[in-house]
């Protein structure tokens, strides 16, 4: 690869194909799913992901912040209609450029994966499914359940609205240059009856999220250290020990009464 990798985007380009149709797969159910034919990919990188799509017939809109790599994707696709690409940074992306109803999808950089997945959950109202590639601390987490060490605040938040559809896990070896951590994919789709709507703001997402936010900070105690006024039973409780229903039921319990 002639391309100079750049540490300060977090950058490691998928180069398995065996993974790359994987991934393709998921965003084809996805697709399905949601009667679509629209991908927003979020750092294409180098491209490999966005021509199996296109190669498959997809609409892609890439999100790219790098500038060397937005130049080469408009060289091998700027006359293809069905592709375009904005140089931008997703965390400050406007939403209203994105389409009406999408699949979303990426590789995304370690440094802020967590926090775009979280962005893409609260406010990218147009997709249903998304299909992220992150190191595989993150994916345990976003899967874990109640009484496991990777149990936390990125969990019940996303077992409050969504399912994981299929996960699986990839190597270093599948990536240029290859990261010192083991990879994992996973396929999410938003709950049509979700315990709580991150999507609304003021919603019961938004009232419980705080109680979610400040358990797990710390979580070895036990929650009568942060919310004294929890009932004695449950405040002997430590937060790892709590179901996402139990949080969204006494995080709209505090909630209440704080703002009572």
């Amino acid at each position: 690869m002639s391309y100079q990798t750049k540490k300060k985007f977090g950058q490691h380009f998928l180069v398995n194909p065996g993974v790359i149709d994987h991934i393709v797969a998921c965003i084809r159910q996805g697709c399905e799913k949601q009667n679509t034919n629209q991908v927003v990919e979020i750092g294409p990188g180098q491209g490999a992901l966005t021509s199996r799509l296109l190669d498959n017939g997809f609409e892609v809109l890439a999100i790219e912040i790098d500038p060397d790599c937005v130049e080469s994707l408009e060289k091998r696709w700027g006359s293809n209609p069905r592709f375009r690409v904005l140089n931008h940074d997703v965390l400050e992306l406007d939403t209203k450029q994105l389409p009406q109803n999408f699949v979303a999808a990426g590789n995304l950089p370690y440094n802020v994966g967590t926090e775009i997945v979280v962005r893409v959950l609260e406010t990218w109202a147009g997709t249903g499914d998304f299909i992220w590639m992150l190191q595989k601390e993150v994916i345990e987490r976003l899967l874990a359940t109640s009484n496991t060490a990777d149990y936390g605040n990125l969990a019940v938040k996303f077992a409050w609205s969504t399912e994981c559809l299929e996960h699986f896990w990839v190597k270093p070896g599948s990536f240029q240059p290859p990261p010192k951590v083991d990879s994992g994919v996973a396929h999410f789709r938003r709950l049509a009856e979700p315990l709580a709507n991150p999507l609304e703001r003021g919603s019961d997402y938004d009232r419980a999220a705080p109680f979610v936010r400040q358990a797990f900070l710390k979580r070895r105690k036990m929650l009568r250290g942060s919310f004294p006024s929890l009932p004695a039973e449950l405040g002997t409780k430590r937060p790892q020990e709590l179901s996402p229903g139990d949080f969204l039921f006494w995080g709209l319990q505090l909630g209440q009464q704080n703002s009572g």
